[in-house]
Formats: C-alpha cells, structure tokens, sequence
C-alpha cells in the first residue's frame, strides 16, 4: 500500500459501487450487502483490512468494475452473513475484525466456501474443531446428522513464487506488445511460445514481428516470424475459430515439488487418531502453467492421485485431498456447456466447471483411505452444484439474481 494513499472506508466502497459495470439493481444488492458487513465486522474495519492486507483484496478493490470480482464480493459477503449465525465462527470473525494479510484472508475465504460446500450437501459447518487427542484444531468439520458422518477438513492455499511471478508477467508483456502490433497494423498474430528470451532478444523479435505485420497489411499475405521462443504467424483476417492466439510457455518450477511441501504441512496439522481431509487451493500456476494442461480430463485425475498416494504412502489419518485451481479468471468462459466436465476413474474425481461468467474451477477429489466413499460423494456433488450456490444465497437473502447485477 502507498504511504499517501487514503484508507478505505464503507462510504468509499459504496460510492465507488456507482461508477462501474452495475445495474441499478445491483448498485443497490451491494450497498445492502456493505451494510451486512459493516454490522458484522464494525465500522472502521475497511482501513484496517486495507493496512493487513497491503491494498484492499480484489473482492473488495474490483467487484464494481470487473465481472469476475463481483460474484467473489458477493460470496465473501453472503457467506459471512451466514456463518456468523454459528457459534464456533466466533474466532475467525474476530481474526477477521483485526484485519487479515493475505495469507489469511485466503484462509478464511476457503474456510467459508468449505462450509457453503457443507450446506449444498446437507451438513452443518462447524468452524475451528479441536482435533480429538491432540492440543491442535482443524478448520472446518462437515457433520451430516443422518448419519453421524464427519467430514474434518484442514484448508490451505499454495501461491506463486516468484520464479513463477516472473514468468507470467514476461507472457502479460509480451502480449501487450503484439496486440499493440495488431492494432498498429490492423492484423491478426497467433503465438505459440515455447520459451522466454532476455530483454534484448524479446526486443529484436517484436521488431521483426512490427515490420512482418507491416508487409502482411501491405501485400495481403500471411508471415511467420520465429525465434528460440517460438513462432508468431501473421495473418491480415481473423484467426480461424477454435484456435488459439496466443499459447504460453510451459513453466519448468517443480510445481508438484511446492504443492506436496504445502499438503505435507497440513499433514502435520492434522495428525492423530481423526480422519481429516485437505483442501488445498493451488493459486500459483499448477493448473495453469506447467504440463498438467497436456494431460487428457481423465488422465489429470489419474497422475495427481499417484503423485498423492506415492507421497503420502506414510500418512495413514489422512482421508483424502482436494485440491482445486481456486476461482480462476476466464474471458472467454462464459457457458456451462463450453466449460463443464466431469472424470470420475478408480483414483479419483475430478471437476470442472463455469462457477459464473468468466469464472472458472477446476476440483480434484482424491480418496486416499478405503470406505470414504460418501465424503468423496458429498466434495463431488457440492462442488459439481456450485453454479448454483450464488443465485440461490441472493434469493435467500432477497436480492436478484447474479444475472440482473452486472451490465
């Protein structure tokens, strides 16, 4: 955060609710849910959080300008309004007054949607449960009351590092270069990186694309520009349908090295007589960047499970691991039938669906006991019906649906 930077207040957040992509209906849904939360959390407690967290987080920076923020504000505050109304929600709303780092904030957002998971399926989330014979408390405990079934689970995000930090901004510059050659010369660039170069040889490349895509404008007739990074093909018509324009280099960090460190550490947590479950949500590019993407739908469920059950053959109390690519952005995701699938293999089952416009999950559920088959059951059907929690969290609460909220 910028030492001059004035604090967020509920004021601001309302005001700025007025000059982005809202409806009138939706303006007024967010000023009644800033009002929840001010009740819930205090009347200082924007600043606060803005000071914790560095910056205010995107759910509350950017839901009244960006469609895929907003339904994330509207979880964030409709989940909260409802938790609040459990007795063991108790410390983490106190955690939360205080103001959270980022680290934290992610912790609780994932302790919400676990609970919200438990609701879709018919259990009550109970929050903070203490881990029986040991001084340690898990995150969440999903209890079903028809069969006395307890579903404990302990969260945790992985987040990029650096290195991959480094990586994604190389491709967001690269591509804010070629689409100012596009709208220079008024053409059309398909890229397919298969490497990064250093700043001198990115800068002779984007030279010759510029001069490529001025004869391609000129004569009519498509180039290809190639260096060690890979190919730009330029074309003066619209790139052919189902292609893809711009393909990024494979990361080469050992992501599934950071993932199995983080799930060991929950491992940790977790130990005892009790079952428990990890859910983890892999935010640092796994999904996105690394040749998890070259797998087959099937195929991804298959070699996560025998990366888990290698290593953690030696961990009898885990019950089994989510993991999940989180609320990831996708501009182009915007109907359930381009986006949706489901695998379901001997290992495993995995999830994918369009949570709203732009918003995208992937979510792998990986038994690694015998005999848990309704707590795989009850993480597939929850997350599998997540489409529909928002729209009917806003009708409970009486708001119109997400649809009617945004321009």
């Amino acid at each position: 955060m910028n030492a001059g930077a004035s604090l967020a207040s509920w004021a601001t957040l309302t005001e700025s609710s007025y000059g982005g992509g809202l409806t009138a209906e939706g303006v007024e849904a967010v000023g009644t849910l800033l009002a929840d939360l001010q009740r819930v959390l205090g009347p200082t407690w924007p600043g606060r959080q803005q000071l914790a967290f560095g910056g205010l987080p995107p759910e509350l920076g950017m839901f009244y300008f960006h469609a895929a923020a907003l339904p994330q504000f509207l979880n964030l505050a409709l989940r909260l309004r409802a938790a609040v109304e459990e007795p063991t929600f108790g410390p983490v709303r106190s955690a939360l007054g205080r103001g959270l780092n980022p680290t934290d904030w992610r912790h609780v957002l994932l302790q919400l949607e676990v609970a919200r998971l438990g609701g879709a399926v018919g259990r009550r989330a109970r929050f903070e449960p203490t881990i029986p014979d040991t001084g340690r408390s898990a995150d969440v405990v999903l209890d079903d009351p028809a069969s006395r079934d307890l579903v404990v689970v302990e969260t945790t995000s992985l987040f990029r590092s650096v290195r991959n930090q480094q990586h994604s901004a190389y491709e967001e510059s690269l591509n804010w270069s070629l689409l100012a050659i596009e709208q220079r010369y008024g053409v059309f660039l398909q890229t397919q990186l298969t490497a990064h170069l250093d700043a001198d040889g990115t800068a002779t490349w984007l030279r010759n694309i510029d001069d490529a895509a001025a004869h391609a404008r000129q004569t009519g007739a498509p180039a290809s520009v190639s260096s060690p990074a890979g190919t730009v093909i330029v074309r003066v018509h619209p790139t052919p349908d189902g292609m893809t324009t711009f393909s990024g280099a494979l990361a080469t960090e050992d992501s599934w090295r950071r993932l199995a460190r983080s799930i060991r550490g929950k491992v940790r947590q977790t130990s005892g007589s009790t079952s428990a479950w990890i859910r983890i949500d892999a935010l640092d590019g796994f999904f996105q960047f690394t040749g998890w993407i070259r797998y087959s739908w099937r195929d991804r469920v298959d070699a996560l499970a025998n990366a888990l059950r290698v290593t953690f053959a030696d961990v009898p109390h885990v019950a089994g691991v989510v993991v999940s690519s989180g609320l990831a952005t996708s501009p182009g995701a915007i109907h359930s039938t381009n986006e949706d699938d489901d695998a379901i293999t001997a290992a495993g089952v995995g999830v994918r669906r369009c949570v709203a416009p732009h918003v995208v999950r992937e979510t792998f559920i990986i038994p690694l006991q015998s005999a848990v088959e309704p707590q795989v059951d009850a993480w597939t059907a929850g997350y599998a019906s997540e489409p529909r929690w928002l729209d009917d969290d806003l009708q409970a609460a009486g708001l119109p649906p997400l649809s009617a909220l945004w321009q």
